[in-house]
């Protein structure tokens, strides 16, 4: 670094008092160039200077707000170019910092999704909370709990009583549209500040004390049953707005000696394809009836596994014997899912009915036949068992009204003395 004085012989008709050279050496294309930044302390100009070869007089050229790059720093009169440099960013750095976003994203991204995640769950575990209440309700205006289903009532056996081909048969006794089938949900529209949904529905879908004729047929039910109730979908799951094919709309308790791996406990079913005339709307939540189907003739032993919404129950309060914080009402289903793929889902107004060993043999917490188990998630769920999305829980509610999560490693007794209302082993059940 050097002063030179305006008082230099070698400087021109311009008046500086002084210069300011700062030499820096920096690397650029393999070659060495030096930057020099001229700095005229009074006149605040920059300038550069060279060789003049006509005079071989040095000269002082000035310009304002220029940096100058010195090229070609060997040679015989040295020349320079005006040139404005910003500093930016080098490939490399560019990458780095890149990279380095990338991982905060990918340390975020999780965090984020289970945060929606259990935000979904909440409001999962809301919607429960206000069919409890209306269930509650019901029980005070009835002095009973409705009924999980408004099917044939006993404990019809096949092929004793009917055959499968009567199930299906116009005409036939035990025809299935020769009852109800009415759901619980639809009995508590009302208490769901959902009273214009009922007063579309005949006064004899509600009648529990005989069976009548199947009323989904009438067209104002099926304008009722295909509309989506918020309320009765789950929103970790996409069954609102990505329905399956096949609704089930009647679900008949049945012991059946042909099913020998479910110890004579089983269901019947009748479903409706979306054909655009039969788009039923389906729904998350079930009521339960039991740790089995509710027909378990003639097993008496498995009588006290009955739940509090079994088919045409009458249940009040002082029949749930274990207890209404120890037994289950309601919980979360997730429709017949098989292989990743949803095949079919309950309707809310008919047969909204789920059991706890879902669609494994009695006893058993996997079936291999078909690849689920008792408590089903998105790569296998039973229609008629209870499920979710959730990662690794599964939203109840209990004959007290309380919500509650239950995890899918719950041992199978447990969660069959869970879903029985009078079976004695509510001290297995954990807080």
């Amino acid at each position: 670094m050097w002063l030179w004085d305006s008082n230099d012989q070698h400087s021109d008709q311009r008046t500086l008092n002084r210069v300011l050279l700062c030499p820096i050496e920096c690397p650029l294309a393999g070659v060495r160039h030096r930057l020099r930044m001229f700095w005229a302390l009074e006149n605040k100009n920059w300038g550069s200077i060279g060789s003049d070869h006509r005079d071989n007089v040095n000269y002082l050229r000035l310009w304002f707000g220029q940096a100058l790059v010195w090229e070609n720093a060997v040679g015989v009169g040295l020349t320079m170019r005006r040139d404005l440099h910003l500093k930016g960013f080098t490939l490399i750095e560019l990458l780095v910092v890149i990279a380095i976003v990338a991982v905060f994203v990918g340390l975020l991204l999780p965090a984020t999704q289970s945060i929606r995640e259990s935000a979904r769950q909440l409001s999962c575990q809301d919607k429960l909370r206000q069919i409890a209440l209306a269930t509650l309700q019901f029980e005070t205006a009835h002095q009973r709990f409705p009924a999980g289903t408004l099917g044939f009532p006993g404990s019809l056996r096949i092929p004793e009583d009917f055959g499968t081909a009567e199930w299906r048969e116009p005409g036939a006794d035990y025809f299935w549209k020769n009852t109800q089938h009415t759901s619980s949900l639809a009995m508590l529209l009302p208490f769901l500040e959902l009273q214009s949904h009922s007063d579309l529905l005949p006064l004899h879908a509600f009648n529990q004390l005989q069976t009548g004729v199947w009323p989904g047929d009438l067209p104002t039910v099926k304008a009722v049953g295909s509309q989506n109730v918020p309320i009765f979908f789950c929103p970790s799951d996409d069954l609102d707005s990505s329905p399956p094919s096949a609704i089930f709309v009647a679900a008949q308790p049945i012991w059946s000696s042909i099913y020998v791996p479910y110890v004579g406990d089983a269901l019947i079913f009748s479903h409706l394809d979306s054909d655009g005339t039969m788009n039923y709307a389906p729904t998350n939540y079930l009521g339960c009836l039991g740790a089995h189907s509710g027909a378990n003739y003639p097993f008496p032993s498995l009588s006290g596994y009955d739940g509090v919404m079994s088919c045409r129950s009458k249940v009040r309060t002082a029949d749930v014997l274990d207890g209404q914080s120890n037994t289950v009402m309601f919980g979360e289903g997730i429709g017949y899912i098989y292989n990743r793929q949803r095949i079919a889902a309950c309707s809310w107004l008919f047969s909204s009915v789920g059991r706890g060993r879902g669609g494994v043999p009695w006893g058993e917490v996997y079936d291999d036949k078909h690849g689920e188990y008792f408590l089903g998630d998105s790569v296998g769920a039973n229609v008629h068992g209870f499920g979710s999305k959730h990662s690794s829980t599964v939203n109840f509610v209990r004959a007290d009204g309380s919500v509650n999560v239950i995890g899918r490693d719950i041992a199978l007794n447990v969660f069959y003395a869970l879903c029985g209302r009078r079976d004695g082993k509510s001290t297995l059940i954990p807080e």
